[in-house]
């Protein structure tokens, strides 16, 4: 395609400004979409694009250049957050609509379950037992569900004020739980004593098949925090540690009743 447009247009600036005009084009319907970029086919025909496109004389200053190389930086890190993250935001530069939203959604998994059933799941106490989402949620108003692990440092941050946050409110109403992922109960208990993480706690494994809690979730990123409301709703969630993140917490904790 870059090569046919280059011929076509005699001169590399006409070539260029044909093929950005093509870019924005394809990026309107949804050619550049998560589930459109996966083939061998697409990958050829987003490098010889990019090959054109690798001139840049101007830098990166154009949206759509930008957004051919971070496509292929994807292809070649799929799991590299900053690329999906890029590629959403030049969606977004050029009015992608829906598929905008679409990569948000795979650069932060964990927006596709707003407002939306949480998933159920069963997990183990450190001492083996069985607990489900409908025991964690049982009795409360709603229920702060914490994913964590050991050698998570921003966990180790949060826990503190996680534990502070739940003895406030567990009277009123809020529930918690905070599950690790993949660490022994031995483990898990050190982490319970030296970092502060006095709320319920459980521990989880990854499964090949994804039917682990975390896949559920979309956990990515540690720590990933989730609200679920009385109804089993989520209605609200964080990644990462970040105190500001409890005024808005708050805020939504008082429309459930619970202040």
């Amino acid at each position: 395609m870059a090569v046919n447009l280059y011929k076509g247009a005699g001169d590399y600036e006409t070539a260029m400004t044909m093929l950005r005009q093509s870019i924005r084009l394809a990026v309107a319907q949804g050619v550049f979409a998560p589930n459109k970029i996966d083939g061998r086919q697409s990958a050829e025909q987003l490098e010889g694009m990019a090959q054109l496109a690798s001139g840049l004389q101007q830098g990166l200053n154009h949206p759509e250049d930008a957004l051919l190389l971070h496509l292929l930086s994807h292809r070649g890190e799929p799991r590299n957050n900053f690329y999906i993250r890029k590629i959403a935001e030049l969606h977004g530069d050029m009015n992608g609509g829906q598929y905008t939203e679409a990569w948000k959604d795979v650069a932060d998994p964990t927006r596709t379950l707003l407002n939306k059933k949480a998933p159920d799941f069963t997990v183990h106490t450190p001492d083996g037992q069985p607990l489900t989402l409908k025991d964690a949620r049982a009795g409360h108003k709603a229920l702060l569900l914490n994913f964590f692990f050991y050698g998570c440092g921003a966990c180790r941050q949060e826990s503190p004020h996680l534990t502070a946050f739940y003895n406030e409110l567990k009277d009123k109403g809020l529930g918690a739980l905070a599950v690790d992922n993949g660490d022994t109960a031995e483990r898990v208990n050190e982490f319970v004593d030296k970092f502060n993480l006095h709320v319920p706690v459980a521990i989880a494994k990854n499964a090949d098949d994804h039917s682990d809690i975390f896949s559920k979730y979309g956990v990515e990123a540690y720590p990933t925090t989730y609200l679920i409301d009385a109804n089993g709703k989520v209605v609200w969630r964080a990644v990462g540690f970040d105190d500001q993140n409890l005024p808005a917490l708050r805020k939504v904790l008082a429309t459930l009743g619970i202040q």
